[in-house]
């Protein structure tokens, strides 16, 4: 592995995936991963080979700040010309946080008046959900989302 480590210490842009196929034609069974452990270890990995140009994000100031206000990495990677990943590692390096909650609340489907009531003074599930013309799990679930479950 001695010769491994020298030969990508001197930097002739090989990938750890690229050095793993090779010592495998030599005989050696090996993983990119293994790889890149051992190089590690020597203190010689680069994320990138060396010689490789991390990739360039275009206006990644005004991509920031709509993705800061909310627009979503797939909206963005396309236009920017780079993977999801790319982007949220470029995002985070520029300290652009993610947002808490890009999707906007929903709203939900309303109970038709007078369910919530009956249900509370005791009508049965079933029958209510029959009136309904929907199962009493559907009904449970909308009972659920509307907080009007009953304390049992």
């Amino acid at each position: 592995m001695a010769n491994i480590v020298q030969r990508y210490a001197q930097g002739q842009g090989e990938t750890c995936e690229q050095i793993a196929r090779y010592l495998r034609t030599q005989g050696v069974v090996t993983s990119s991963s293994t790889i890149r452990s051992v190089l590690k270890a020597a203190g010689v990995f680069h994320p990138r080979p060396p010689g490789r140009r991390a990739k360039q994000v275009p206006d990644l100031e005004r991509l920031g700040e709509r993705y800061a206000a909310g627009e979503s990495l797939t909206a963005l990677a396309p236009e920017a010309g780079v993977s999801m990943d790319t982007l949220a590692r470029k995002f985070e390096a520029a300290g652009y946080k993610e947002p808490a909650c890009r999707r906007p609340q929903a709203a939900g489907p309303a109970l038709p008046s007078g369910i919530v009531e009956q249900y509370r003074r005791g009508a049965d599930l079933g029958a209510l959900a029959a009136e309904l013309g929907v199962s009493s799990d559907a009904l449970l679930a909308l009972l659920r989302f509307n907080g009007a479950l009953r304390n049992r």
